[in-house]
């Protein structure tokens, strides 16, 4: 006889099903799963098919009882939508795990496979798969019905800009598909100087002028048109209208600036260049590399035009190019650029190279110029008369474009020819003319873009030279004293403003 040193291994013992007599492991119903699931349906009560609405017009489901919502095939918020349409059915049964079983996208069928456990006899707990199909059944949402009745809008939003070119809706389109700010639009229409914008409440129209006001220098205002209107009820059905309206200046434009806005900025020059357009207006004073920014409640206090597009732009190139040093800085001026340098540059146009003709301005794009280099610039001729005061500034004002490349030239104070001589005036005003006595009467043409170039011919004191004044300076002139004086248009009045 041998005696076990151990304990004897156990085996589970094993139980005939009540049904069928198979043998199978202990259970509280005592029987096998095949009888149990004859015996026991757990997903009884869950509909095997159900129907979902879906508007082929902007493709969103409904999700009851009245939101309308955007979901891709086979998607997290498309799975949650079809367990909502059986939800009550499923707080009866433990749902384990749900996913969709891949269908034809034509098919017009969605099929969910659902996995759930439920307790049944006695405490046993029963598993079931099963699948569930979802019939997509067309349904016009609210809003594609109002599109389709021709009143599809509640509020528009008029967005214009009074400009020669589409810059400044070029840049909004990106932003607003970078920030999806027409995700609330109906409709998008474009006319001749802008766009209109049509929404379905005014809500998302005060949303979207909240947006252009952000992004881009404007001023708006708003009105509504009563459409109908319910005694019973005290209901009012009205249509809103918003009128955007953005700053006509962009990028590479040259501005005139109002002597009051001028001050303001630091002592600003009022010729400056438009660098760029964001959410404010950044300018540049070429002639100092002072710069500024205006915003819109700012431009429409003291509105200011725009003296030269981009499109008046001819082709110059580079003859000689020096930077200044040691700019010395103006007591009360502003804030000045440290991306650009200041530079003294002579070109030449490149239809007059048979020529020898040759201007010369200052630049803040010291820094990217090169003999050499072709730019862009404009040549202002004729005289610019302001509406804002009599006092003058001289000198050569100009812009100046490289191809492809940001360039913008400045500002250079002109000199008098001498006597017999001919004298090319480049300047920038901001009146009627600037007269030196007794040699001639020179108009002081504006900037825009490349500066102002007269053709001034010095000759002698003739009887239509001689224009008569009175100094309120109590200057001490004798005869063929030169000064300096600001004539009104036509040269009808004259004051005096000094010695030169």
């Amino acid at each position: 006889m041998e005696y076990l040193k151990g304990p004897a291994a156990s085996s589970p013992g094993c139980v005939l099903c009540c049904e069928c007599g198979v043998p199978i492991p202990p259970n509280p119903a005592n029987m096998c799963v095949a009888c149990l699931r004859t015996q026991v349906d757990i997903s009884e009560g869950i509909p095997k098919q159900v129907s979902i609405n879906f508007c082929k017009q902007c493709e969103r489901y409904l999700q009851p009882p009245g939101t309308w919502i955007q979901c891709a095939l086979e998607s997290r918020e498309l799975l949650t939508l079809c367990l909502k349409k059986i939800k009550a059915s499923l707080s009866k049964v433990r749902l384990i795990e749900a996913g969709f079983v891949w269908t034809e996208p034509h098919s017009k069928r969605l099929k969910v496979k659902l996995t759930i456990q439920k307790e049944v006899l006695n405490g046993a707990i029963l598993q079931q798969v099963f699948v569930v199909e979802y019939v997509v059944q067309p349904q016009m949402c609210d809003a594609c019905h109002r599109v389709e009745a021709k009143d599809f809008w509640k509020a528009v939003v008029q967005v214009r800009q009074k400009t020669l070119h589409k810059k400044t809706f070029y840049y909004l389109e990106q932003l607003i598909l970078k920030h999806r700010a027409h995700q609330n639009t109906l409709r998008i229409k474009e006319i001749h100087d802008g766009l209109d914008f049509y929404y379905a409440q005014k809500q998302h129209a005060q949303k979207m002028v909240d947006f252009l006001q952000c992004t881009v220098p404007c001023r708006s205002k708003s009105s509504q048109r009563l459409i109908s209107h319910d005694i019973h009820s005290n209901t009012y059905n009205y249509k809103s209208t918003f009128s955007v309206e953005i700053v006509p200046i962009c990028k590479d434009n040259v501005v005139c600036l109002s002597p009051k806005l001028a001050q303001s900025l630091g002592n600003m020059s009022q010729i400056c260049v438009c660098i760029r357009v964001t959410s404010a207006i950044h300018l540049i004073d070429p002639n100092t590399l002072q710069i500024a920014e205006i915003d819109g409640n700012t431009y429409w206090r003291y509105p200011f035009s725009s003296l030269c597009h981009p499109k008046q732009l001819e082709e110059f190139i580079v003859m000689e190019c020096s930077l200044v040093h040691n700019q010395k800085a103006v007591a009360g001026a502003g804030m000045r650029s440290n991306k650009h340098m200041l530079a003294e540059v002579w070109v030449q146009k490149t239809s007059e190279m048979n020529t020898d003709n040759q201007y010369f301005c200052r630049t803040h794009l010291g820094h990217l110029l090169n003999p050499g280099d072709l730019v862009l610039g404009w040549v202002r001729q004729g005289p610019l008369v302001g509406t804002w005061g009599p006092r003058l500034k001289f000198g050569l004002g100009c812009s100046l474009k490289a191809p492809g490349r940001e360039e913008e030239a400045g500002t250079r104070t002109g000199r008098r020819p001498g006597p017999g001589q001919t004298g090319r005036r480049l300047g920038i005003g901001e009146g009627g003319g600037l007269v030196w006595f007794p040699h001639a009467l020179w108009p002081l043409g504006g900037c825009a873009g490349a500066g102002s170039v007269e053709e001034t011919p010095a000759c002698p004191v003739s009887a239509q030279s001689l224009v008569r004044s009175i100094c309120p300076l109590h200057c001490n002139f004798s005869p063929g004293h030169l000064c300096r004086a600001w004539a009104g248009v036509g040269a009808s009045s004259l004051s005096c403003l000094g010695s030169p």
